[in-house]
Order: structure tokens, then sequence, then C-alpha cells
């Protein structure tokens, strides 16, 4: 559902069977801004009332959406973190190599040291 639209509760009165206790429900005018579709009117066209039962379908709807960017989001993740994976093992592989290097040029230049001093 848009973010316009939230929740609320509200204390049933005294007056009620079950007085006291806590009911949610959407601002009427709210829905009518985003969801026209989904308030009922009087004759003269003015906001009486939230009709629910056309809720479950959207809210059914939205939750699918919602879990299909999830599902593509964890692959996207999965896949970033293989590649970070690859890329490490690159590094790990290139520091080798690094050291290898280090190690043939040390012993170079002990050797031109050697062949210079004489």
């Amino acid at each position: 559902m848009r973010a316009q639209l939230g929740a609320r509760s509200r204390s049933l009165l005294r007056e009620h069977p079950n007085a006291g206790a806590v009911q949610y429900g959407l601002i009427a005018e709210e829905v009518a801004k985003v969801y026209p579709e989904l308030v009922i009117r009087d004759e003269a066209g003015v906001v009486q009332g939230v009709r629910y039962e056309e809720l479950t379908p959207l809210l059914l709807s939205q939750s699918q959406q919602q879990q299909r960017k999830i599902d593509l989001q964890a692959a996207e993740i999965a896949s970033f973190e293989q590649h970070q994976k690859m890329i490490e093992s690159q590094l790990a592989q290139l520091r080798e190599r690094s050291e290898a290097v280090q190690a043939v040029l040390s012993k170079l230049q002990r050797r031109d040291e050697q062949l210079t001093s004489r």
C-alpha cells in the first residue's frame, strides 16, 4: 500500500457492546485521496467509510510485489557475494605473485651488490 496510509487505533465508546476495546482502521478521507474506489460515499459524495472487504486483494497484490522485489534483491546479493569471493581469491593470488616477485627482486639486488663490490 502507499506510504500515505497508516492504520490508526481508537477505543470504542461506552455505548458500544465492546466498550474500551481497541479497534484499528484507516482514515477514510486519506484512503479517498489514494484509492478513491475503496471508500463509501453518501448521496452527496461525502466520504462515509472504507470498503475494508476490498483491501484484502489489494494487500495481497502489494505483498506479492514486495516478495518479488525481495527475491530479486536476494539473488543480487548472492551474485555480489559470489563476485566478491572471486575477487578476494584473485587478490590472494596477486599477493602471492607479488611476494614471489619481491623475493626474486631481492635475490637479484643481492647478486648485483656482490658483482659491483668486486
